[in-house]
């Protein structure tokens, strides 16, 4: 009996390391997730739209030949506005939170402003109409992940058409009968900021305002056909201070690796 019970107890003890072996280990419990991470190192393509406004100031100057009693009056200011659409270009460099970047837009415009002036006894129409404006850019930004923050700074170009009218009935014309008119690309500076949220692998939407510096230009008009039957001076000088204002709504497509990567 005590041979018996002796074989069984060391029977157990054998069997009991073999028995812990075939239990069950437990897995290590799972990595957390990496948290993606926006990289806004690349090109970049995208259109933009949304509106413009700005100021324009008059001085008639003189006439060619000079002689005009309204010579170095002031015609007054007045303002334009409208819509304006197109597209930009750009790339974009990340070293960690600060991204620096060049950009290009070209935009088509229809800002359009106007305002009757006191300096002549027609009380001459003068008008505005901006058509499209181009921006080169050089920008520096900030970014929390996939918003970033950003100002620019660079050169503008904007294309535009004066006119001048009779703003009543007169030398036998109906008022608002155009008898001069001038276009001319004007350069100037450019200064803005704007907001960008990456809500995709290769896609961001923003918002964008940038002011222009235009400053005062001498524009020559030349007469047309009615104002030489009006017996106006072939051509008249004028001196035009401007300004303008962008806001607008933009989408880029982004090209380049490392896009909502893992964390780096």
């Amino acid at each position: 009996m005590n041979k018996l019970a002796c074989a069984i107890a060391v029977a157990a003890l054998i069997g009991t390391p073999a028995f812990a072996a075939d239990m069950a280990v437990k897995a290590p419990p799972p990595a957390p997730p990496v948290a993606p991470v926006f990289d806004w190192t690349g090109f970049y393509v995208g259109g933009n739209a949304g509106g413009g406004w700005g100021n324009n100031c008059w001085t008639f100057v003189d006439t060619i030949p000079p002689g005009n009693v309204s010579a170095g009056k002031f015609d007054g200011c007045y303002g334009t506005s409208g819509g304006i659409a197109g597209g930009q270009i750009g790339a974009s460099w990340q070293r960690g939170t600060w991204i620096f970047g060049v950009e290009f837009s070209g935009d088509w415009a229809n800002l359009t402003g106007s305002r009757n002036s006191p300096i002549t006894a027609t009380n001459d129409l003068i008008s505005t109409k901006v058509t499209s404006m181009e921006l080169l850019t050089g920008r520096v930004g900030y970014a929390w992940n996939n918003l970033q923050i950003y100002a620019e700074g660079g050169g503008a170009w904007v294309n535009e058409n004066y006119a001048r009218a009779l703003g009543v009935a007169a030398f036998g014309f109906p008022a608002g009968t155009t008898f001069a008119t001038t276009s001319e690309t004007r350069v100037g500076w450019t200064i803005g900021a704007g907001l960008e949220y990456g809500f995709a692998p290769n896609w961001s939407v923003g918002l964008e305002y940038d002011y222009i510096g235009l400053g005062t230009r001498r524009v020559t008009f030349p007469i047309n056909a009615a104002g030489m039957a009006m017996g106006f001076s072939p051509a008249f000088l004028q001196d035009i201070r401007q300004n303008d204002n962008l806001l607008d709504v933009r989408l880029n497509y982004r090209f380049g690796a490392g896009l909502l990567t893992g964390s780096h």
